[in-house]
């Protein structure tokens, strides 16, 4: 059985989490204490392959659909494109996600491309990665397999894109810095993953200070860099 208890994960599940949320009070810091590292370990392999499982579904819904949009406008005389028809019925929104964005759309997602060479065809592949989700389609890109394998950080999906998506890096550039590790911290908000990962070392050798210490400490740190 999960050491991690229904609390602790109704606490993860806000959007406007932070680790301070898990440590509130002396019954949080309890129950927390006792939680398995290994624990966690599953928890976060679980939730990727949710991840993962429903870009998978969204994906191919979004490929049957356009399947069959293709096939009404093979039966047309009107529209020689599905792009066409979509921009008819969307107008000005529908022209702007057929051509891609790489800032956040109406519904609040966010969208950068990324463009992988692969030198054995010779040519460029762009693909198109939403709130951080990499779908199956790029996942069994051989480039990418192989940027994987020589890199294993470029698994974590925020490196993978700060190297190979420039309005990635520019709409999130690095003004952090914790001992040799420069990243990009998010100044309102929760912390994105990388801040995280870091606040989570910085707390073990700052067991009292807080998030606002953390910031600004490798604020600072970044500025003298």
């Amino acid at each position: 059985m999960s050491t991690i208890t229904a609390k602790i994960l109704s606490k993860l599940n806000n959007s406007e989490f932070n680790v301070g949320m898990l440590s509130s009070n002396n019954e949080d810091r309890a129950a927390l204490v006792k939680v398995k590292p290994e624990d966690v370990d599953t928890l976060i392999d679980n939730l990727q392959q949710l991840k993962t499982y429903v870009a998978d579904l969204q994906e191919s819904k979004q490929a049957n659909a356009r399947k069959l949009l293709e096939s009404l406008v093979k039966e047309s005389t009107d529209f020689s494109s599905v792009d066409e028809l979509l921009s008819v019925l969307g107008g000005n929104v529908a022209t702007a996600a057929a051509t891609g964005s790489t800032t956040a759309k109406p519904n609040g997602n966010k969208s950068f491309d990324v463009t992988l060479f692969d030198k054995d065809k010779d040519e460029h592949r762009t693909y198109t990665i939403t709130n951080k989700v990499i779908k199956k389609s790029l996942r069994e890109d051989p480039v990418y397999q192989e940027i994987i394998a020589k890199d294993k950080t470029m698994e974590n999906v925020e490196v993978f894109l700060r190297a190979y998506s420039p309005q990635y890096a520019e709409a999130y550039p690095i003004n952090a810095k914790w001992k040799k590790h420069t990243f990009h911290m998010n100044q309102k908000g929760r912390l994105n993953a990388q801040s995280s990962e870091y606040f989570n070392e910085w707390l073990k050798e700052y067991p009292n200070g807080d998030e606002a210490d953390f910031k600004e400490q490798v604020t600072k740190a970044y500025k003298t860099v």
